[in-house]
């Protein structure tokens, strides 16, 4: 063989996969971006929701972040199983908070809740995915680091800035003069992304970050402990399954309180991927509202989460996916985050479990039809994937700013 001809890719560097790599949608573009690029460099779906759950806490701080977590529906072809990966973040347990409120409440009635993000996605990465943790995590910590262009998803939510009682005049000082089009980084979030791609997330749960966090916390006032961070843990559940002919639709879900923040812009987002094996993952993140708590961890960058994301009160979640398991075969998967997901969503699906129209035009009519402030995004592959991936479409939420593809041809 001549010299220089032979095919040298490598396996996590951008461009492995040649051709179709998978379908990715979100609510913010740099999200969708950071997704296909871990597609494209051979990892599984698993892989890219961790990407994207990092990017989406640096560049949608209103809706995810380190210091809240979330919900996820993950189907493995190989295993033929789906199963529902829990990491909604508990309350903060310490009885002395801001302004001697108990339970880890703050000012203005808020209670943080303990961060959950980082060790929810450790546990994807652990058991579905294929490339190393701390590859994942390079371009989100760059991205904070280095800066990126506000998109319009990102700015538009900056109008809801909490305002009043109990809000960390830091977060606003953090926020100031950032609108649409103009660069943004966060040194600090940088920092401690950094800290958990070199050490992995149990640095921030039972380590000297955990240590480091607690000892802020606690001298800003706030009842969150180390032994909270320890005990912060997520879950592999089943998930709620139903028939429909070959197909099995596997969902997980939950309510929220009475509208959420009922707003344009919920304090939560959701994304979809699957990848050109078949494999799928549904992700819905919180923190609870709008910007958490409206605290901001001093010198870590990240906002704590309201601890009512938690058993069911706060930003709704709904997250689906559709599986033919005769042939392993991924075909759906839908994600909402907000007031109404769960109708939002089920009236997203019914045309599309029916095979009738695309995906865009499933949301269009969904939103005419059902009253939400919830947000929505679509991966539908009608024919399957692996074996028909040119059916494959994604769509993402007209009334957001986010953004969808197919990666590659």
């Amino acid at each position: 063989m001549v010299a220089g001809c032979a095919d040298d890719r490598q396996i996590g560097v951008v461009g492995y996969i040649e051709g179709f790599s998978g379908v990715v949608a979100a609510d913010e573009p740099q999200a969708v971006l950071a997704g296909r690029d871990i597609l494209s460099a051979g990892g599984r779906a698993a892989d890219a929701a961790v990407a994207m759950a990092f990017t989406l806490a640096v560049t949608l701080p209103s809706a995810a972040g380190l210091g809240g977590g979330g919900l996820c529906v993950v189907y493995d072809a190989k295993a033929n199983k789906a199963e529902t990966l829990d990491f909604l973040p508990g309350p903060a347990s310490g009885a002395m908070a801001a302004h001697g409120a108990p339970g880890g409440a703050l000012g203005g009635g808020r209670a943080v809740a303990v961060p959950a993000l980082g060790r929810g996605m450790f546990a994807l990465n652990a058991k579905y995915g294929t490339l190393r943790w701390e590859g994942l995590l390079a371009a989100p910590e760059n991205l904070a680091r280095f800066g990126f262009p506000v998109s319009r998803a990102f700015g538009q939510r900056l109008a809801d800035l909490p305002r009043g009682p109990g809000v960390d005049p830091r977060l606003s000082a953090r926020f100031a003069g950032v609108s649409e089009g103009g660069r943004y980084s966060d040194v600090d979030l940088a920092g401690l992304i950094g800290r958990l791609r070199q050490r992995g997330p149990g640095e921030m749960h039972d380590g000297q970050l955990a240590r480091e966090i607690a000892q802020a916390a606690q001298a800003e006032g706030i009842g969150l402990t180390v032994e909270d961070l320890r005990r912060q843990l997520p879950r592999w559940l089943p998930t709620t399954s139903a028939e429909r002919g070959n197909e099995i639709v596997h969902t997980a879900t939950t309510p929220g309180t009475a509208g959420g923040s009922g707003g344009a812009a919920p304090g939560a987002t959701g994304f979809v991927v699957a990848d050109s094996y078949g494999n799928a993952v549904s992700c819905a993140l919180t923190l609870g509202r709008p910007f958490g708590s409206g605290r901001i961890m001093p010198n870590q960058g990240f906002v704590l989460a309201d601890a009512s994301a938690v058993a069911g009160g706060g930003e709704a979640l709904a997250t689906l996916l559709m599986i033919n398991p005769n042939v392993h075969e991924f075909h759906l998967a839908i994600a909402g985050a907000g007031a109404g997901a769960a109708a939002l969503q089920s009236a997203v699906a019914r045309p599309l479990l029916e095979n009738e129209g695309d995906a865009q035009a499933a949301i269009a009519g969904a939103i005419s039809a059902v009253a939400s402030g919830a947000r929505v995004n679509v991966a539908s592959c009608p024919q399957g994937i692996p074996p028909k991936p040119a059916s494959c479409r994604a769509a993402t939420d007209p009334r957001g700013a986010g953004y969808a593809l197919r990666a590659g041809s």
